[in-house]
């Protein structure tokens, strides 16, 4: 929660929280990639492409192995569901 007597500079505050996350940088990174990175799903790009928490960013990967993981939903949180479903079916998604 905000309070204005704590953080009275407002743009501070969110220039803090204005980065990209790692969804955001994969759509970005599909956009400017070649085509061995826009034919990958989200779920297997960890295995071409490694996050690094410290800058936010996506930086090619030396090794090969590697175990992508996405969140588990349950269908009966059916908007969170759905909206996560295609990102395990389209590779090269821009948004």
């Amino acid at each position: 929660m905000y309070r204005a007597e704590e953080h009275p500079d407002i743009q501070a505050v969110l220039a803090e929280y204005d980065r990209d996350t790692t969804l955001t940088i994969w759509f970005k990174a599909n956009e400017a990639g070649n085509d061995n990175i826009r034919n990958t799903l989200y779920q297997n790009f960890p295995s071409k492409i490694m996050w690094n928490r410290g800058n936010y960013r996506w930086t090619v990967r030396k090794e090969r192995f590697a175990i992508g993981r996405m969140y588990y939903v349950h269908p009966t949180a059916e908007e969170r569901f759905y909206l996560r479903l295609p990102l395990t079916k389209v590779k090269g998604a821009t948004s």
